[in-house]
């Protein structure tokens, strides 16, 4: 019995895509942190490495992520709420706690109301360029953070 190795289309152009990201530019590396978000982070690189890198692409805008009144509010709020719905808002529900910063920021705001997306969804839809060969075009992605460069 003679064993022959083939290669799937699926796997063929999915090799394909991801070249051509990496290619391009446009292919996401996740980072992986190991510090607490403040303006200086420790990154720990594909091979094991630690640095630490200026970090300018995080929502930290105020510098509060790891305030010591952030961290305890959250430790309320996980013994109150527990870890979360485990999906987005629209499937599971909203939480209390959005209801009250969403009414807090359309009254700093002077609006009527107010929406935050937590999970750092854009409101504007998307579709992956895998999803219509014929049609897609190449993506874009704001969220490819600065400090994606490796430590010397």
């Amino acid at each position: 019995m003679s064993t022959q190795t083939t290669t799937s289309p699926f796997a063929t152009r999915t090799q394909e895509t991801l070249s051509t990201l990496a290619d391009a530019g446009q292919m996401k590396i996740l980072q992986t942190l190991d510090s607490p978000m403040e303006a200086i982070v420790t990154m720990i690189d594909a091979d094991g490495s630690r640095c630490e890198r200026i970090c300018m692409c995080s929502n930290n805008y105020l510098g509060l992520a790891n305030h010591p009144a952030v961290v305890e509010a959250g430790i309320e709020a996980l013994k109150k709420y527990g870890a979360g719905t485990a999906s987005v808002r629209f499937i599971c529900g909203t939480f209390a706690p959005h209801l009250t910063l969403e009414k807090t920021i359309a009254t700093y705001m002077g609006t009527e109301a107010a929406y935050t997306f937590v999970s750092c969804w854009k409101p504007k839809p998307s579709s992956p360029p895998s999803a219509n060969p014929a049609t897609s075009s190449s993506p874009t992605n704001s969220t490819t953070p600065a400090s994606s460069t490796r430590c010397a």
